[in-house]
């Protein structure tokens, strides 16, 4: 009798969860025509300064769109790379740190704000880089 019982129990865990455990499994297909390169690039074609190192690496998803080989990889190096320009720009636009906000920051593209030739620069790479950045993701489509 408990062995009926335990396995109805099992069978009844089993049908409530599929629902969910399929529906987990289908999101993570959905994202990896996003996130995954299938196809290689060459950077040359946005700006030659992400051909300089490797967590730059780029290829295509599944959709044509430049992205990052190593998206966390390619985050963290930049967090480096362009930290006055996400400092500066945490100070000018206030929507927080670019590291936890950038995707309010994608959105200010065209903005250009008066500073110095050099920040300019490295802002207009920050913004390049969180361009292609924003490509590994779904909600931008």
């Amino acid at each position: 009798m408990k062995n009926k019982e335990i396995l109805f129990i099992i069978l009844l865990s089993l049908i409530l969860c599929y629902p969910v455990i399929s529906i987990h499994i289908f999101e993570n297909k959905q994202s990896d025509i996003y996130k995954n390169a299938v196809e290689e690039y060459n950077a040359i074609n946005i700006n030659p300064y992400f051909n300089t190192k490797e967590a730059y690496e780029m290829g295509l998803n599944s959709l044509g769109k430049p992205i990052f080989k190593n998206a966390k990889g390619a985050f963290k190096q930049a967090m480096s790379d362009f930290k006055k320009s996400c400092e500066f720009l945490e100070t000018e636009l206030q929507f927080g740190t670019v590291q936890y906000n950038w995707q309010e920051y994608v959105q200010q593209r065209a903005w250009q704000p008066q500073c110095e030739e050099e920040l300019q620069y490295e802002m207009n790479l920050l913004f390049t880089f969180l361009n292609v950045y924003k490509n590994s993701f779904d909600q931008f489509y």
